[in-house]
C-alpha cells in the first residue's frame, strides 16, 4: 500500500488564510482612517460654530446690542468666549477673564457653540478680538487656524 503523505497546503486552506488576513487588514484600516475622519469632522464643526457666532454677532451689532468694551482691540489680547452658564462677572472676572456672549441667547443663538475638543469648563474654545473699528474676529483654537472668520 501506498503511504499518503500530505506536503503543502490545499487551495481551500490558502483561501481561508487570505480571507482572514483581508478581514484583519480591513479592520486595521478602518480604525486608522476613523481618527482622520474624526479630526475632519471636528474641523468642520469648528467652522460651522465660527460661522454661527459670526452671523449671530453681526445681527446683534446691527441691532446695537453688543457691549463693545468687552471685546479686545488686538489679536494678541484676544479673549476666550465664555460658555452660556458663565455670565456676567463669572465670565469677565478672574480666573476666566473672558467675553460674555450670553446676550446672543436666545435672540440670535439657541446656545453658545462649544468647540468639540478645546471647550472646557467656563470657555467655549473660541476667541474674539477687534480688527480695527468695524471688524470683530472670531477664531477657533490653534488646532484649526484656517476656520477663523471676521465681521
Amino acid at each position: 500500500m501506498r503511504s499518503s503523505q500530505r506536503r503543502g497546503l490545499t487551495l481551500v486552506e490558502i483561501l481561508i488564510v487570505v480571507a482572514i488576513l483581508a478581514i484583519l487588514l480591513s479592520v486595521v484600516l478602518i480604525k486608522t482612517n476613523a481618527r482622520k475622519h474624526f479630526r475632519f469632522l471636528a474641523a468642520a464643526q469648528r467652522k460651522s460654530h465660527v460661522l454661527q457666532l459670526q452671523k449671530a454677532l453681526s445681527q446683534a451689532i446691527v441691532a446695537g446690542k453688543v457691549p463693545q468694551q468687552q471685546i479686545p482691540a488686538k489679536r494678541d489680547d484676544a479673549k476666550w468666549i465664555c460658555q452660556y452658564s458663565y455670565r456676567g462677572l463669572d465670565c469677565t472676572d478672574y480666573p476666566v477673564q473672558g467675553v460674555d456672549f450670553s446676550f446672543l441667547v436666545p435672540d440670535y443663538l439657541s446656545e453658545i457653540p462649544v468647540d468639540p475638543e478645546a471647550g472646557t469648563g467656563a470657555i467655549t474654545g473660541y476667541k474674539v478680538f477687534k480688527d480695527g473699528p468695524f471688524f470683530v474676529i472670531i477664531t477657533p483654537p490653534a488646532a484649526a487656524p484656517s476656520s477663523s472668520s471676521s465681521l
